[in-house]
């Protein structure tokens, strides 16, 4: 007698999808869950730091760093990159840069201005983003090699403000990078929006 075997295996092929499924956004789930942990480190770093607790500050701040180079790696690696990625990972930059710069400059570990013309810089980056995703949504903003570079001589000096006030270095470090964090920011303030905002003006003109 024939038996019917037309449904034998449909279990275990259900459950090898879902497996396969499951580890092809492993890669997704882990480069946002570390981002978000970014962001989850700025309180206590920003409270360590406004209670002079300067080591344990280096010491989070070290591990935000770790965590933005990580999160990139994995999304570039394995081709993880998604909108909510591309929108986390800069909103974390900002909110750690600026936090970290703000209360640095209460403690005089950096000039006020300095902390005013990043956060500047920011907020009309972030306004440039806004304008084109309600101008034209299909277009995708890149990061710019520029602002990557600037984002870098903002993390270098964080690092040299953080381990001259623990006591690690002199204050030099900090000193020298200033002036190279304050070009940077205006540079990549002016080419960012100037890439990003000309072909929506054209459109909005045309």
């Amino acid at each position: 007698m024939a038996i019917a075997t037309s449904g034998c295996g449909e279990p275990g092929s259900t459950l090898e999808r879902t497996r396969s499924g499951f580890l092809s956004l492993l890669p997704f789930y882990v480069a946002n869950f570390l981002t978000l942990a970014r962001i989850g480190i700025v309180p206590p770093l920003l409270y360590a730091i406004h209670d002079g607790h300067f080591v344990l500050g280096l010491l989070l701040f070290v591990a935000a760093a770790a965590s933005d180079g990580l999160d990139g790696f994995i999304a570039r690696r394995f081709a993880s990159q998604s909108r909510l990625g591309a929108t986390l990972d800069p909103l974390a930059d900002k909110l750690l840069v600026n936090g970290l710069y703000g209360f640095l400059a209460v403690q005089g570990a950096l000039p006020f201005w300095l902390f005013i013309a990043v956060m500047s810089r920011d907020l009309a980056i972030l306004s440039g983003g806004l304008f084109v995703n309600l101008k034209d949504d299909r277009r995708k903003v890149r990061p710019l090699v520029v602002g990557k570079l600037s984002t870098f001589l903002q993390f270098a000096l964080a690092m040299a403000a953080l381990m001259a006030q623990a006591g690690w270095i002199t204050a030099l470090p900090a000193q020298i990078l200033v002036p190279a964090v304050a070009a940077m920011t205006a540079v990549s303030a002016v080419v960012y929006l100037g890439v990003v905002l000309t072909p929506v003006a054209g459109s909005v003109r045309s």
